[in-house]
Order: structure tokens, then sequence, then C-alpha cells
């Protein structure tokens, strides 16, 4: 997962966010990174998701 949200993240630079915008999204990025950056990506399941989520609810 980690080396997608870095691909993910270059997109982002690309794309001419606002300053706001991209800070967030970047701050967003690494929560994801933090919570889930070891699991591959193709191995997240809707638990992970869900178990991810849990925190906020």
């Amino acid at each position: 997962m980690s080396a997608w949200i870095d691909r993910y993240e270059v997109l982002l630079q690309r794309r001419n966010l606002s300053v706001n915008t991209y800070k967030i999204r970047s701050n967003q990025l690494a929560t994801v990174r933090e919570k889930m950056g070891e699991i591959i990506l193709a191995e997240v399941t809707t638990r992970h998701i869900a178990k991810f989520l849990e925190s906020w609810i």
C-alpha cells in the first residue's frame, strides 16, 4: 500500500491543487500510510477498511 501512496502523492503534486487542499490530502495519506502502509494493496479487504474507519466512528 505504501508504494501506491507514493505514486498517488506524485499525482497530487501534478494536479496544481491549492496549498490547503494539498496539505489536507497529504495528511490524509500520511494517516493511511501509518495505519495500513505495510499491507499489500491487493490484500486489503473490507475488514481492513472497517478497522481503519472504526477509530473515527
